[in-house]
C-alpha cells in the first residue's frame, strides 16, 4: 500500500510540475500582450464608466436618503398631531362627564381676566360680551360646576412644554374656561383689549366647525387670538341635553416649525409643508415662491409642469420622489403625506449639491488611472525574462518535491487507513500518535476528537433524552393546572332558570395567556370575563394567573360599586412592578340577572357580539375606546351599560379567532365571525352548541394552517325572570 500511494504521488507530482511550468510560459507570454491591450482599452471605458456609476449611485443615495428624512419627518408630525387628537377627546370626554354628573362635583370659582391679571398656566373664566351682567342663576350654578375642568386644562397645557399653546372648552352658552401656556418673558397672560372687549369663542372657526362636524377636526392654519399663528384641534363635548360646546387645543406654529427646519439647511436644501388646498404654508425657506404664504397660490397651477405634477400627488396623499425645476435649476424632491391633518411633508435638494462631489471624485479617479499606466508600461519590458527563469525553477523544484512528498504523505496515510479499519471494528478507545505539521495530523487529531465525542455523545443522549421527558411531563401539568384554574362548572354552579353560560379556551401552546371567568357576586349579579395577555407561552400564561386572581379578588371584595373605577385600579396594581411590559386586553361585564342590565368595561378587547331575540340577528357591541390593562398607570376607565331582553345571547371571544389564518394565510376576520354566528342563531338557546358550531366553522376555514393563537370563546343566554 506504502509503495503504491509514493509512486502516484511522485508521478501526480512530477507530470504536474511539467505540465504548469509549460501552461505558465504560455499563458504568460501571451497574457503579456493581451493585458497590455487590455490596459490601454479599459482606461479609456473605465473613465467614461466610473463617470456614468458614480453620477448614477450619487442620485440614488441622495433619494433614498431624501425619502427616508421625508418619511421620519411626515410620521413625526403625523404622530403629534394624533397625540392632540387624543389629548383633546380627553378633554372632551372630561368637561361632558362633569355636566352630566354635576352632582359629583362643588362649585368652584375661576378668576377673570377682565377683573385681574391671569398669570401663565393658570386657568381663568371669560365671559363673552352678550353674557357680562346678563348672567342668571342657572348659568352661574353651569359655570362653577363646569370650572372643576381647569385642574386638567393646567395638566395638558403644561404637558405641551416648550410649544406656545393654549387649551380651553367654550360653552355654548358664551363663557370660555382656558390655560395658556407661558410665552416670552411676560408672568402674566398678555391679552389684546380687542379680546378683552369683543372676544367671542362661539363665532370662532375651530367652535364651528367641531359643533357641525359633530366630532373631533382641525382648523385651517389661522393667527389666533393669542397673536400667534396656530392650528386647532376641537371636539364637541355634552351635557344631559346634548350639545353643550367645544373642547379645542391650539397648537402653535412652533412644533411644526421644529419639524420643518434642520440646522444645516440652507438655499440648496429646505423642507416645505403642502395643505390639501395645494399651498405651501410651511417652509424652512424664508423667501421666494417656496416660502410660506397662508394666501399662496395653489402649486397644483404652477406653471412649471414638474412643481405641478409634484403638488397634485402631493395632495393626493402620495408618497415618493420625483426631479422637479425651480427657476430652471433641477431640485430632489422627497414627499410623504401627513394623514392625520390632510398635509403632505416635501424636501427638496438641488441636484448641483449632488453633482459637485461626483465632479471632483472623476477628477480624482481619472488622475489615479493615468498615473497607474504610466507606472505599468515599463513591466512588460521585463515580463519576458522572469517567464522563461521561472520556468526553469518550477520544473527542477517540481522534481525533488516530487520525491519528498511521496514518502512524506504515503506513511501517515497508511496509518490512518489502518486505524480507521479499527475504529469502524468498534474500537473506540484507538488513538493517532501522527505529527506531519499538516492537514494529515489535523486529520488525525480530528479522528482523535470524533472518537472521544461520539463517546461522550452516546453517554448525554440518554441524558438529554430523560431531561426533553420531564420538560415535556412538567409542561403538560402546567397545562393541567391553567385548565383548572377556568371554571367549568357550567350546568350546576350558576342558576339555570336565568340564564345559560359556557366557554372554551385552546391555547396555542402548552400553557397560554387567554382566560375566562364568572363567578356570583351576590344572588342576583353575575360577572362575566375574557381576556388575552400579550405573548405566549409561560411568561403569558403567569401573567394570566396574576390578571385573573387580581380582577377577581378586586370585583368580590371591593366596595366599590363603579365598575369603571374597579378595573382602573385593577389596572394600577397590574402596572405597578410591570418591568416586562406585559400587557391585557379585557372585557369585564357584571349582569342583574333580574332586571338583564348588563354593566361592562372593555379594555382595548375585540367587541363582543350581541344577539337580540327580538331581531333574530347577531351584531357587534358598541364598546368606548378604553387603554388595555397594565401599561398606563392612572387610566380612567369608562364603563357602559346594555339591556338584555329575554332570548338575548352575548358571544365573547379573543383575537385568536378573528386573527386565525387559513393556508392561504388570509383572516377568519370579523365579518365571518359575524356571518357565521347568524348562520347559528337559532341554536342561541343552547350556548353549548352554539360555540361548538362557531369551533367548527373555525376548523373548515384554517384547514391544515397552524394555530397561531390562543382561541377563546363565552357565550351568555339570557332568559330573564321564569
Amino acid at each position: 500500500m506504502q509503495k503504491g500511494i509514493g509512486r502516484q504521488i511522485a508521478s501526480m507530482t512530477i507530470l504536474a510540475g511539467l505540465l504548469t511550468a509549460v501552461l505558465i510560459f504560455i499563458l504568460s507570454f501571451i497574457g503579456q500582450i493581451l493585458l497590455k491591450n487590455v490596459i490601454e482599452s479599459r482606461e479609456i471605458s473605465l473613465r467614461a464608466s466610473a463617470k456614468f456609476e458614480s453620477e448614477k449611485l450619487a442620485e440614488t443615495e441622495a433619494e433614498k436618503l431624501l425619502y427616508e428624512t421625508a418619511q421620519i419627518k411626515a410620521y413625526n408630525i403625523d404622530w403629534n398631531m394624533r397625540e392632540k387628537i387624543y389629548d383633546v377627546e380627553m378633554l372632551a370626554d372630561k368637561i361632558s362627564t362633569i355636566l352630566k354628573n354635576p352632582q359629583n362635583y362643588l362649585p368652584r370659582t375661576l378668576p377673570n381676566p377682565n377683573e385681574q391679571p391671569i398669570p401663565y398656566e393658570v386657568p381663568y373664566i371669560y365671559l363673552a360680551p352678550d353674557l357680562r351682567g346678563n348672567v342668571d342663576e342657572k348659568l352661574l350654578t353651569e359655570m362653577s360646576i363646569a370650572s372643576n375642568i381647569a385642574d386638567d386644562l393646567s395638566l395638558f397645557v403644561k404637558s405641551e412644554m416648550e410649544n406656545s399653546s393654549s387649551c380651553f372648552v367654550a360653552s355654548k352658552n358664551g363663557y370660555l374656561i382656558c390655560a395658556d401656556l407661558k410665552v416670552g418673558n411676560n408672568e402674566n397672560v398678555v391679552f389684546t383689549k380687542e379680546f378683552l372687549e369683543s372676544y367671542d369663542p362661539r363665532t370662532r372657526t375651530w367652535y364651528i366647525a367641531a359643533k357641525n362636524a359633530d366630532k373631533t377636526t382641525f382648523t385651517d392654519y389661522y393667527l389666533a387670538a393669542e397673536g400667534y399663528y396656530a392650528i386647532s384641534v376641537a371636539a364637541p363635548y355634552f351635557d344631559s341635553q346634548g350639545f353643550a360646546g367645544v373642547a379645542a387645543i391650539n397648537v402653535s406654529s412652533v412644533v411644526l416649525q421644529k419639524e420643518m427646519t434642520d440646522a444645516t439647511q440652507g438655499e440648496t436644501n429646505f423642507n416645505i409643508a403642502l395643505d390639501k388646498n395645494g399651498v405651501i404654508i410651511f417652509s424652512s425657506r424664508n423667501v421666494g415662491d417656496f416660502s410660506a404664504n397662508l394666501n399662496g397660490n395653489d402649486l397644483r397651477n404652477n406653471p412649471e409642469s414638474t412643481i405641478a405634477e409634484a403638488a397634485k400627488r402631493m395632495t393626493d396623499g402620495e408618497r415618493g420622489t420625483m426631479s422637479v425645476k425651480i427657476n430652471g435649476e433641477e431640485y430632489y424632491l422627497a414627499f410623504a403625506p401627513i394623514p392625520s391633518i390632510g398635509w403632505s411633508f416635501g424636501t427638496l435638494l438641488a441636484a448641483e449639491e449632488v453633482q459637485k462631489p461626483i465632479q471632483a471624485t472623476n477628477l480624482i479617479f481619472s488622475e489615479q488611472i493615468e498615473k497607474f499606466a504610466a507606472e505599468t508600461r515599463p513591466l512588460f519590458d521585463n515580463l519576458q525574462d522572469w517567464t522563461y527563469r521561472l520556468t526553469i525553477f518550477l520544473l527542477i523544484f517540481m522534481l525533488i518535491s516530487g520525491i519528498w512528498l511521496a514518502k512524506r504523505f504515503s506513511s501517515p496515510i497508511k496509518n490512518l487507513s489502518d486505524g480507521v479499519k479499527e475504529i469502524s471494528g468498534g474500537n473506540l478507545d484507538k488513538k493517532f500518535d501522527i505529527h506531519t505539521g499538516d492537514e494529515i495530523e489535523q486529520l488525525a487529531d480530528g479522528f482523535n476528537i470524533m472518537t472521544t465525542e461520539l463517546k461522550n455523545q452516546m453517554r448525554n443522549l440518554a441524558t438529554i433524552t430523560a431531561e426533553k421527558e420531564r420538560i415535556a411531563a412538567e409542561l403538560n401539568i402546567a397545562s393541567v393546572i391553567q385548565l383548572s384554574m377556568l371554571p367549568n362548572d357550567f350546568q350546576n354552579a350558576l342558576g339555570r332558570n336565568k340564564f345559560m353560560i359556557h366557554a372554551t379556551m385552546e391555547p396555542a401552546k402548552e400553557v397560554g395567556g387567554d382566560f375566562y371567568d364568572f363567578y356570583r357576586l351576590d344572588e342576583n349579579h353575575l360577572a362575566i370575563t375574557i381576556a388575552d395577555v400579550s405573548g405566549k407561552g409561560i411568561p403569558a400564561a403567569l401573567f394570566m394567573v396574576i390578571s385573573k386572581t387580581t380582577l377577581k379578588n378586586l370585583i368580590l371584595t371591593s366596595n366599590e360599586s363603579n365598575l369603571a373605577n374597579l378595573i382602573s385600579h385593577a389596572n394600577d396594581i397590574l402596572r405597578q412592578d410591570n418591568t416586562s411590559r406585559m400587557f391585557v386586553t379585557a372585557f369585564i361585564g357584571i349582569l342583574d340577572t333580574r332586571t338583564g342590565k348588563l354593566t361592562y368595561v372593555n379594555a382595548g378587547h375585540n367587541p363582543p357580539v350581541l344577539y337580540r331575540a327580538s331581531e333574530n340577528k347577531f351584531e357587534y357591541l358598541s364598546v368606548n375606546r378604553n387603554c388595555v390593562l397594565a401599561i398606563r398607570r392612572g387610566f380612567k376607565y369608562k364603563e357602559q351599560e346594555i339591556i338584555l331582553s329575554s332570548g338575548d345571547f352575548i358571544f365573547l371571544y379573543t383575537d385568536g379567532v378573528t386573527e386565525a389564518f387559513n393556508e392561504a394565510e388570509e383572516l377568519y376576520g370579523e365579518e365571518k365571525l359575524l356571518e357565521d354566528l347568524n348562520k347559528s342563531a337559532d341554536k342561541t338557546s343552547n350556548v353549548k352548541d352554539l360555540l361548538a358550531e362557531i369551533r367548527i366553522s373555525l376548523a373548515k376555514y384554517v384547514g391544515n394552517a397552524e394555530q397561531s393563537d390562543d382561541i377563546t370563546m363565552l357565550g351568555l343566554s339570557y332568559r330573564g325572570e321564569a
